[in-house]
């Protein structure tokens, strides 16, 4: 089964003590690609990161088979270097001592707000983690009644249910909550989670204009309380090697970013509904502008928007360019009224290029300059709703690491993040005439 690696560098200490372990130095994140199959481990990508790792395997005597799912290797009585084996990956990640690693893996509780099919997708690829029983709790699932919660409750084995919103705030037990609700309500439950002192991963968009999204990050810097806007994409282990790739300089002066997300998605009601901030571009188009801005990772010089209303006075579909100094540009393509596109990703430089396969928000595979990644994503204990929905795995994984380690602005996903693609939404909004 081919797999993707990561090496996560927490500190120096774990440079030491990796470096004792491998007998090489590990001086930043690195990414390989990697095949396990009955014969053992293969590694691919760059030699020094196939020595490190071969010979750290090799040393520690780490074995694989397909009932082992975590692996403890002890370095001495202090330091201890944990590995984790599952469908997806290989993580060494650090531990200091058995404190810390309890403070690390003390259960993170959480409130589910919404019992639709994005709700669904998020507790069931949530539980896919090969740690989720150390780590998660679905503790409580809350829904406009209190049957349809419980039916939720019931699939998740979620010990409680709510046929309130309310009642998720005011629960001692619950520490972060996942917002999966129509987009009107995003604001205001967000607002609400909050004051509650909890945490929250909120389904994008926040708002539809960055005034209000920015109400919401600046309470959550108020409260130091983490908030993430779930641009789900952006977690991926493949937009980690996007970003890696992009950084390198193996893609030379990079001067154009193509995205294109067409999918025949006007039959839905509330897509129709001007109340209800319908349209494509809050719910697709936002896509498009989040691959372009992990990019370039700056505000474009200029904006040139062009998209069609219907009757209701929501967008169907636009096309978008961004302009950025140095004669960059991105090219953003969707529609909602179009029938399913090639919906992939391309970044063009100088050198080379990346070529992120359908679908580019949720990939199962990147193309780089040197070599191809795959994303292997298991399947959950309740059916997916929407395609590759169990990455959102790398949501709600990202969301326990950031709280357990004290960070409340995430590196991948971030309020400048935020403010950057809000921006830019607030622009094209005012370009094709779409208010709400």
């Amino acid at each position: 089964m081919s797999i993707y690696v990561e090496i996560v560098e927490d500190s120096k200490q774990f440079t030491d003590i990796l470096a004792v372990a491998s007998g090489y130095e590990i001086d930043e994140v690195a990414y390989t690609y990697v095949e396990i199959d009955e014969v053992g481990i293969q590694f691919y990508g760059r030699d020094w990161m196939k020595l490190r790792l071969m010979k750290l395997v090799y040393d520690l005597r780490i074995e694989i088979d397909e009932v082992v799912a975590t692996i403890y290797v002890e370095i001495d009585e202090v330091y201890t270097i944990y590995v984790e084996i599952d469908e997806v990956g290989i993580q060494f990640t650090q531990r200091l001592d058995q404190s810390e690693r309890m403070a690390e893996e003390k259960v993170l509780n959480w409130g589910i707000c919404g019992a639709g099919k994005i709700s669904n997708d998020f507790c069931s690829a949530m539980m896919t983690l090969s740690r989720y029983e150390r780590e998660h709790k679905i503790t409580a699932i809350a829904a406009r009644s209190q049957e349809k919660a419980q039916k939720f409750a019931d699939i998740f084995e979620a010990p409680k249910a709510y046929g309130s919103y309310t009642d998720v705030a005011n629960d001692p037990e619950i520490e972060i909550v996942y917002i999966g609700v129509i987009h009107t309500e995003h604001v205001r439950l967000s607002m609400m989670m909050l004051e509650a002192g909890k945490h929250v991963v909120c389904e994008k968009p926040l708002a539809p204009t960055w005034q209000e999204c920015k109400k919401v990050l600046d309470y959550a810097k108020e409260k130091k309380l983490l908030f993430l806007e779930a641009a789900w994409s952006r977690f991926f282990p493949v937009y980690d090697a996007i970003k890696e790739e992009v950084n390198s300089g193996k893609l030379g002066d990079i001067s154009m970013v193509t995205t294109q997300f067409c999918v025949p998605i006007m039959s839905v009601e509330r897509l129709n509904k001007k109340d209800l901030m319908g349209g494509v571009l809050l719910d697709i188009g936002i896509y498009c502008i989040q691959f372009a801005c992990h990019v370039y990772g700056e505000m474009p010089e200029k904006i040139i928007a062009t998209g069609s209303l219907n009757e209701e006075g929501v967008d169907e579909d636009g096309c978008v360019i961004l302009l950025y100094s140095g004669n960059r540009k991105a090219s953003l393509v969707y529609s909602g009224k179009t029938v399913f596109g090639n919906n992939t990703a391309t970044i063009l430089g100088s050198k080379g290029q990346i070529f992120v396969d359908d679908c580019f928000w949720c990939p199962k595979s990147v193309k780089l300059t040197e070599t191809t990644l795959e994303n292997k994503i298991p399947e959950g204990p309740s059916p997916y709703n929407f395609y590759n929905s169990g990455g959102l795995r790398y949501e709600a994984d990202h969301a326990f690491k950031l709280i357990r380690s004290g960070q409340l602005d995430s590196p991948k996903y971030g309020y400048k993040d935020v403010e950057m693609i809000h921006k830019i939404i607030d622009e094209i909004s005012k370009q094709i005439g779409l208010k709400y």
